[in-house]
């Protein structure tokens, strides 16, 4: 089986455990595409499949600034694409421990950014459930964020597909109350922009262990520093934003995106200096 003749091909731009990501050429539109091409030993995976054909229709169906769209998508035989909207950037793992991430401005208009995106798709009901640097890009014209992989994002209008007992995502990312076997909401996804802004702030992700199941105990059991004792040169302010936005229960944490991006917004950038 081979992929449509209108996919012209172009360069390979990464790779993992499911297969593949190409930027393409769309011979009937002249558009650049980021053609996601998945292993071909995962069509003998019945619940795969149905995973992943949830983030197709998902991601097809979904028109939100900041989140990249599916366009095209074959999951039902051989081969298996997704075919994104290509986005010319870089990946926020490539950016995190940049210096425009330790800037308290920067990471403001950042985040506010990213949040507004998030705060789309929990309206339309779904929670992304992953955001990990990996799954963030960076555009590179205006350096603004966008969402992409919705492979384990879950609908909130429908069943869950994983098992009650089966936990997916990036366990350095991971919400406590996932970790704990609760359900599902926009929370986790808040959570996950927090520890991002922590990591960023401050140059390490605090829970992360030499084993991925102690990286998941210590979201769940152990508190951050503070991170103005990490970074002398912010106010105290960014303590209490970090702390609720990374409180263990998701009740104690910002209500929704917008409460979280107002908050956000009203930070100081830097410590007054006292005489």
């Amino acid at each position: 089986m081979k992929l449509p003749d209108y996919f012209e091909p172009g360069p390979l731009l990464g790779q993992g455990g499911m297969g593949f990501v190409y930027r393409v050429r769309d011979a009937r539109t002249g558009c650049f595409l980021a053609l996601k091409v998945l292993r071909s030993e995962f069509l003998s995976d019945a619940e795969f499949i149905v995973r992943l054909k949830r983030e197709a229709e998902i991601a097809h169906r979904i028109r939100i600034e900041g989140v990249a769209r599916v366009l095209e998508f074959q999951v039902d035989s051989p081969p298996l694409f997704l075919a994104y909207e290509y986005v010319d950037g870089d990946s926020l793992a490539n950016l995190l421990h940049t210096e425009n991430f330790r800037q308290a401005e920067w990471v403001v208009h950042f985040y506010s950014k990213l949040l507004t995106a998030a705060a789309g798709l929990h309206s339309s009901g779904i929670v992304h459930r992953d955001l990990s640097p990996l799954n963030v890009l960076v555009r590179r014209m205006n350096g603004n964020p966008v969402i992409i992989d919705m492979g384990i994002s879950r609908d909130l209008e429908r069943s869950a597909i994983t098992a009650p007992d089966e936990l997916l995502g990036t366990p350095e990312f991971c919400a406590p109350e996932r970790i704990r076997g609760e359900p599902d909401s926009p929370s986790a996804d808040l959570y996950a922009v927090g520890l991002l802004i922590y990591i960023g702030l401050s140059g390490a992700n605090p829970f992360v262990r030499d084993h991925p199941t102690k990286t998941l105990m210590a979201q769940v059991e152990w508190d951050p520093p503070p991170i103005t004792s990490l970074r002398l040169d912010l106010p105290e302010g960014w303590d209490v934003f970090l702390s609720r936005a990374l409180d263990k229960d998701p009740v104690h944490r910002y209500p929704d995106a917008a409460r979280m991006i107002e908050a956000l917004q009203e930070l100081d950038f830097r410590r007054e200096s006292r005489p």
